[in-house]
This record gives C-alpha cells, sequence and structure tokens, in this order.
C-alpha cells in the first residue's frame, strides 16, 4: 500500500472461534505501519465461512454474527497493549466472507520487530439490540432492525451518542428466565408505597427496554416528526394517560398517542411501558444490591443524579450504565410502568413478569427509578411509588419497552 511500510519478522496465527462447529476462520494477509508513523498499524485479514441470512426485513440480509479481534505479543510473549490499555481490540463486525482491513493503535514507543498478532472470530450476542429509525420513509413507517453486540463496553460506546437519543431508539434485549429481584433486605419492608420482598420473577420470553429514557428529541419526533431539540434530555412533565392515550392497563395504548404511533409506524404491537417487574430486572442486570454501587450509597453519584434543585433533568447517558448497557436507572426522573396500583407485596402481584398488574387502583399506576432531586433511599433499585394517571410534575418521565404480542 502506498505510503505504508511493511513490518519486518512479523509472525502471523490463526485461530477458529473456540468450539464453534463447522465456524468461520479467520488469517491475516498482510500488516503494515503508517507511514510516517501515525501510530497506527494496519492488519489486512481474510474471513472465510460466515453466511448470510435475512432478518425480520424481506429487503434487508445481514450475515452471521461474527467479530474479528487481535492480540498482539513481543518477541518474549508478553501482550502488548494499544493506547486505551487493551491487550485484545475487536475490529467490528465481520461483512460476510470477505477480506477487511483493522487498524491497531499501539504505544508510539512500540517496537514491532518480531512481534506476533494472533486473529480469532467469536460469534457475537445475535439481536442484542434493536434500533429504530425514528425519522419516517417514504411510506410514512419507520424502519427498524436488530444489530448484534460483541462486547458490552463497545456497544455502550457505540450507543451512547446523540444520535440514538435524538432520531433513533435503541432498545436492549432482556433474555427470558427466571430473575431475582426486590429488597435486599431479604424480608417484606414497605418501600415507600409497594411492598417488594426479595423474590423470583419469570419472564416467559424475551423482552426488549430502551438504554436510556425517551428524551425530549424523541418525543417531538415520534408525535410532530420534526425536531429541533438535540440536548438529549429526557422527556418531563408527562402522564400515564398521555403516554398511553388512556388506555387500561390491560390493553394496547391508543393509536394516537407516542407508543400507539411507535406501533403503527413499524408495523409492530409491543411497545408499551415496562411493567414493573419487566423494569426492575433490566435495571439491576443481575444486581443484588440495594444500588447498583452497593448497599451503601457511598458511590451512587457515578451512576445516578442526586440531590438537584426539584424540577432538574440532566441529560441521558452522562453516568455510568448497568451491566446490560442500560443507563439512568437511578433517577433523572421518575419513570411510569404499566401497572395499576397495588401496595400488596410485588412476589405475589407479578410472578410473571410480563403481565401487568390491572386489578389495582383505577385511575392510579406505579413508577419506578427516581428523580435527580430525590435521596439516595428513593433511588434503590426495589423502590416502587405511586400516583394518579394524571400525574404530570416535570421529573415525570418514562422508558419504552417492546415484546412481541
Amino acid at each position: 500500500m502506498k505510503g505504508h511500510k511493511k513490518l519486518a519478522a512479523l509472525g502471523f496465527s490463526a485461530l477458529v472461534a473456540g468450539g464453534l462447529v463447522a465456524a468461520p476462520s479467520v488469517e491475516i494477509t498482510n500488516v503494515q505501519q503508517q507511514y510516517p508513523w501515525t501510530n497506527t498499524v494496519d492488519i489486512t485479514y481474510t474471513v472465510q465461512g460466515v453466511k448470510s441470512h435475512q432478518t425480520n426485513r424481506l429487503d434487508h440480509i445481514v450475515n452471521e454474527t461474527y467479530f474479528a479481534t487481535f492480540e498482539a505479543k513481543d518477541s518474549g510473549g508478553n501482550a502488548i497493549s494499544d493506547v486505551n490499555g487493551n491487550t485484545v481490540f475487536t475490529n467490528g463486525l465481520v461483512n460476510g466472507s470477505c477480506t477487511e482491513t483493522a487498524q491497531w493503535h499501539p504505544a508510539t514507543n512500540l517496537q514491532l520487530t518480531g512481534c506476533t498478532i494472533t486473529p480469532s472470530v467469536f460469534r457475537g450476542e445475535e439481536k442484542a439490540y434493536m434500533v429504530i429509525n425514528l425519522v419516517t420513509n417514504a411510506q410514512g413507517k419507520y424502519d427498524w432492525w436488530y444489530e448484534p453486540m460483541s462486547t458490552q463496553e463497545a456497544s455502550n460506546t457505540r450507543y451512547n451518542t446523540d444520535e440514538y437519543k435524538t432520531t433513533k431508539l435503541v432498545l436492549r434485549r432482556i433474555a427470558k428466565g427466571v430473575y431475582w429481584m426486590g429488597g435486599p433486605e431479604n424480608s417484606s419492608t414497605k418501600i415507600y408505597q409497594g411492598i417488594n420482598s426479595r423474590h423470583q420473577v419469570n419472564m416467559a420470553q424475551d423482552y426488549y427496554i430502551a438504554i436510556f429514557p425517551t428524551t425530549e428529541a424523541q418525543w417531538s419526533l415520534i408525535l410532530n416528526n420534526s425536531t429541533t431539540v438535540t440536548s438529549g434530555l429526557p422527556k418531563g412533565a408527562v402522564s400515564w394517560n398521555t403516554i398511553r392515550g388512556s388506555a387500561g392497563a390491560g390493553t394496547y395504548p391508543s393509536d394516537s398517542c407516542i407508543l400507539g404511533l411507535l406501533n403503527e409506524r413499524t408495523n409492530l404491537k409491543g411497545f408499551d411501558l415496562p411493567t414493573e417487574s419487566m423494569w426492575e430486572v433490566a435495571a439491576r442486570a443481575g444486581c443484588m444490591t440495594k444500588w447498583l454501587c452497593g448497599d451503601t450509597a457511598t458511590n451512587l453519584a457515578k451512576w445516578g443524579y442526586i440531590g438537584a434543585n426539584y424540577g432538574s433533568r440532566i441529560k441521558v447517558g452522562l453516568r455510568l450504565p448497568n451491566a446490560w448497557g442500560i443507563f439512568d436507572v437511578h433517577g433523572n426522573t421518575w419513570e411510569h410502568t404499566r401497572d395499576q396500583q397495588n401496595t400488596g407485596d410485588l412476589a405475589v402481584l407479578q410472578p410473571e413478569g410480563l403481565t401487568p398488574i390491572t386489578n389495582g387502583t383505577a385511575g392510579r399506576e406505579m413508577f419506578r427509578s427516581a428523580s435527580s432531586c430525590d435521596t439516595a433511599a428513593y433511588h434503590r433499585l426495589s423502590s416502587r411509588h405511586t400516583e394518579t394517571c394524571t400525574t404530570q410534575g416535570p421529573n415525570c418521565g418514562f422508558r419504552i419497552s417492546y415484546f412481541p404480542q
């Protein structure tokens, strides 16, 4: 390649994805150091054995979900870190059986002679994310698709941008299974306005939940088909009745509300508010302490928004996500759920986590999360709160969920 200097005495080797039958293979065909030195090495590699298949969109063909990774070692067998401290780096989604070029950024003082770079391919988590383009196509509909995940950290970086807080909506898959949730006190301690003792809940099928609370820009784009808002602030001052169109907890959202429009424009039927259990399972991401930071709130500010003035909202995604890449579960806004108010024990009320509570107090509903002005106690992952379905204080927001109906 013109303007590049080929590395001397570079060893190549190839691996097959661990333990997979007939998995794709990868081979490095060339390594070139950019010259003059720009702290970049181009690694050209060839992948074979990746098949193509159709997704949910008839016009959208994708490849099997494989990623290429590379590990470098010096002549003494020691792992070489890149400028970010990583000893293994992922190039990204493999584009079928192909030849691609990865860019590696080692330390500027690295002596590459005698270096060995080992490539491998591995199968990522398929359909880990659901992405919706909120700009209507020529038919007045929303294009949507599933995207895979190589590592959670890479996906956190990919989606924590203005694009996915304004013109796109991204939801994380929560796999079906039985999950632990509820108060870490292991008792029926009342958590404000509802009991939530430690218990197991069954998620009978996969579901998706937005990685951010719905933003002002997304709200405006769906309802008005336009937006000039790019701040990424979560939508506030919105009631349960406005979000669902006064639909009952056990019925589908009305056609003209934001959730109804999302269902209609995607030609799907399954976008709604999450149930309390759906919200908590996603928020915990396997965590069983009071907060994501542990059973003491000392470091809670790393994950949440604490002690702000009433009505304050902060741009989503500015704090750490949980282990599943879901942001803002410790505050910013209260988040509406689909459930009617019922202050009994959630362990008894919702053993099947996808089933909304419909036999509660009419005209009242349950909130989760907490607002940025609340104390740490309100931010506990087990906290339950209730208000009327018309409540629309400045800190009342919501997060969108989806599961097939």
